[in-house]
């Protein structure tokens, strides 16, 4: 990153609630510093690289798939416990 010709030479007075007032000197940053100084607030003093992103379409033939049957794949079925299926003890188990 570079640092925008309009803030050299200067100084940037910045407060926080927490830290109180911070004197930056622009000639002292580094660009390298650009995350931190960014996440303060003062990432605006920094010229944005100027980066392309070029993206290529895919060319298909879509009008063969337009025939095509699609898969129907169902939802598994979630069963309950069998109520009776519990190993209470019953009057005809109990010893007597």
């Amino acid at each position: 990153m570079k640092i925008k010709e309009e803030y050299k030479g200067k100084t940037i007075i910045t407060y926080d609630s927490i830290l109180g007032q911070r004197k930056i000197e622009v000639d002292k940053i580094h660009p390298a510093q650009y995350k931190h100084y960014q996440t303060i607030g003062i990432g605006y003093i920094f010229e944005a690289d100027s980066v392309t992103i070029s993206y290529k379409g895919i060319e298909e033939d879509l009008e063969g798939d337009v025939n095509t049957e699609k898969e129907i794949i169902k939802k598994p079925v979630r069963t309950k416990p069998n109520a009776t299926a519990s190993k209470r003890r019953t009057k005809t188990n109990v010893p007597k």
